[in-house]
């Protein structure tokens, strides 16, 4: 029994040791110089986000996790490890959430801010700014791209951009830099901004590089015309195009397959605008353009026309064809059957004709009326 008793007592004694080493070492990690330089790092990150204000930009977003970037290494997995200390659970969260968390924080300002400028943004130059509009107006991120077709109100949204900067965020109009690529519309919104007074001015991109340059030269740039364009484009075909095998294969094929590239049919208010824009479009193709008998026939001023097409889809099957060295003849009669069929494309070295359908995934003609659509289909 008193051996017992010896073994119980050097087994008590064991583990009272184990456990005053382990409560030592605990209450070590918690004065590690390391540790206490990261949990200063840790405390300043939680009383960072929970001061913030306004919108954060993408830019600001990830410049603060970067700057916290080893105190969230440090402490990542370790919620257990340090468990005397809840701070860390809540940092991990906060860190490992926090592009989420931006994102809420943005969303919430966007909507507070078009709740309280509601009446302001009922009334822009008499017109009152859809929500769409309103959202590009307080979105303040780093850059914003607004994509929107015609006669929906860009310009107007600009001008209230503009406006609310300088009446309601105080922003210098001396800072606020406005550019347009015709002088159409830097006449326009000008006249609007005078209108307004909110003396900020609107320049071509043209106008910002002219004065800059003579701003910082002695000499004021010339400006160039059709001729001296043509001059720099010539060379640099002849000096870095022509002389380079490869650079030259890459400017084929994107003349020929990439230069027009149709728009969705849906990006298309009407038929109409369809049909407008594909007006500038050169429907010849590089065959009838290329090959040595049609040169002649464009020399002579023959009236024999060359070989255009209907589309930008089947302008783009046919340059493919011809730079892929694909003989074919262009709407060439179908031999069988008794109506007159002129499929798109005859591949003469195959004997295939080829149909190209203006479809979309649905199987739908979008382009033409609802009656043709039926009929084409």
């Amino acid at each position: 029994m008193s051996k017992l008793l010896k073994l119980l007592a050097l087994a008590l004694t064991v583990v009272t040791i184990i456990w005053l080493y382990l409560t030592k070492q605990s209450k070590k990690k918690y004065t590690n110089p390391t540790y206490l330089a990261r949990l200063k790092e840790l405390v300043e990150f939680l009383n960072l986000i929970k001061s913030l204000e306004g919108y954060i930009t993408w830019v600001e977003r990830d410049k603060i996790k970067l700057a916290f970037a080893n105190t969230g290494n440090f402490f990542n997995n370790k919620n257990k490890f340090y468990k005397q200390e809840e701070r860390i659970s809540e940092f991990n969260n906060a860190y490992e959430n926090f592009n989420q968390n931006i994102k809420q924080h943005n969303f919430n300002y966007v909507k507070a801010e078009k709740e309280k400028l509601k009446l302001y943004f009922d009334d822009i130059e008499g017109k009152s700014l859809d929500e769409q509009q309103r959202t590009a107006l307080v979105t303040d991120e780093y850059s914003n791209l607004i994509i929107a077709g015609a006669g929906s109100g860009k310009t107007l949204t600009i001008l209230a951009k503009v406006k609310y900067l300088i009446e309601k965020k105080n922003v210098n109009p001396d800072n606020i830099l406005l550019l347009s690529f015709t002088n159409k519309t830097v006449e326009d919104l000008n006249a609007r901004i005078t209108a307004l007074d909110l003396g900020t001015r609107a320049v071509t991109f043209h106008k910002l590089g002219y004065n800059t340059i003579k701003q910082f030269e002695d000499i004021a740039p010339v400006t160039t015309n059709e001729n001296t364009l043509n001059k720099v484009i010539t060379s640099y075909l002849k000096t870095d195009i022509l002389s380079d095998k490869k650079a030259l294969e890459a400017y084929v094929e994107y003349v020929a397959c990439y230069m027009n590239i149709p728009e969705e049919n849906d990006s298309y208010h009407s038929l109409g605008e369809k049909i407008d824009t594909e007006k500038g479009i050169d429907f010849q193709t590089l065959k009838s353009k290329c090959e040595p008998a049609n040169l002649a026939k464009n020399l002579k001023l023959d009236t024999i026309q060359g070989e255009r097409v209907k589309s930008i889809e089947e302008l783009i099957i046919a340059n493919f064809l011809y730079v892929n060295g694909i003989a074919y003849e262009y709407e060439k009669s179908y031999p069988h059957g008794t109506t007159v069929y002129r499929p798109d494309f005859y591949l003469t070295d195959y004997h295939i004709y080829l149909e190209h359908f203006g479809v979309d995934e649905n199987n739908e003609a979008k382009w033409l009326s609802p009656a043709n659509a039926e009929n084409y289909v």
